[in-house]
């Protein structure tokens, strides 16, 4: 609250430079580490197609902005899908590029260089064909980085690989309503590009939520302290972000295998599949309609 920025970060100079015209800040959760879009300060950001319905987050606030007219395009930033979920919670398209493509200078709150390599502003926008020059406009002279972002690609030579659950049984189911969608897509490039999509099974992506966490790290407040004022209504902090520290905590404690080269055999499994001409089609979130305050207690439909 009341902090104001001396001048603009990299991204928004460049688009500026490219012609766009900022008209506000949207609302995000505490420290953007949530899939709501709820913090102390502004509350809670609605979904546009039903008040009731979180909009996503962290960058809920920009999603909603973007699915209820009121703007095109906009900013989100992205480290375990903060413009993802959103972007499928409101029904429009985001873009979590690779990091490094798009400058970080000036974002607040700064970046820990262990963050860093994860992190990476991104577009967001009511239209897909917006995605690829509002990208080209935010990454500015780093675009060089993406080579072959203007190559024609010949649909009907790529290969598809899908997975419809992540195999986790603490997490909650995928809704009929996205494996349809996903299915629709499936069919779409079966039947339009004559291309053979294959199911894969990878087991290590049931254990992605714990690799993200492991990646992050963790330091402040103390969780005890912190939870006992919560529960009287003392603590100055969400919810949402007392329990990210407190798995974030927990991961470090009691992992019991070496994640790091878990990840790196999740990262090469994935690589092997996709090489040059792969694409992997995998659910972004459970479902879309998850009510608000009802983030972490998830009904099994």
């Amino acid at each position: 609250k009341d902090e104001v920025a001396n001048e603009d970060s990299k991204v928004v100079t460049n688009l500026r430079q490219a012609g766009a015209i900022p008209i506000g800040i949207t609302n995000t959760p505490e420290l953007n580490m949530a899939s709501d879009c709820y913090n102390c300060l502004f509350g809670a950001t609605n979904n546009p197609y039903d008040l009731s319905i979180i909009p996503g987050g962290s960058s809920g606030g920009e999603a909603s902005l973007i699915s209820s007219a009121g703007s095109i395009i906009g900013i989100g930033s992205d480290i375990g899908g903060s413009i993802r979920i959103p972007s499928y919670f409101c029904g429009i398209f985001g873009h979590k590029v690779t990091p490094g493509v798009v400058p970080n200078e000036g974002l607040f709150p700064p970046l820990k260089p262990e963050i860093a390599t994860l992190f990476t502003a991104g577009p967001i926008c009511r239209y897909a064909t917006d995605l690829k020059p509002m990208l080209k406009a935010m990454a500015g002279d780093q675009i060089y980085r993406l080579p072959k972002i203007d190559s024609i690609v010949d649909l009907s030579k790529i290969r598809i690989f899908y997975m419809l659950e992540s195999g986790n049984p603490w997490t909650s189911p995928v809704s009929p309503e996205t494996k349809t969608a996903i299915s629709k897509v499936i069919a779409h490039f079966e039947q339009t590009y004559n291309i053979t999509c294959t199911e894969v099974n990878i087991e290590k992506m049931a254990d992605g939520c714990n690799f993200w966490a492991s990646a992050m790290p963790y330091r402040g407040i103390n969780l005890l302290l912190e939870s006992i004022r919560k529960l009287f209504g003392k603590s100055s902090h969400t919810l949402a972000a007392l329990d990210f520290a407190i798995d974030q905590k927990l991961d470090s404690l009691f992992t019991i295998y070496d994640e790091l080269s878990e990840i790196k055999e999740l990262k090469k499994q994935l690589q092997d599949y996709l090489k040059e001409d792969g694409v992997f089609l995998y659910p972004t979130f459970p479902d879309n309609d998850i009510k608000h305050d009802t983030i972490t207690a998830f009904e099994d439909k």
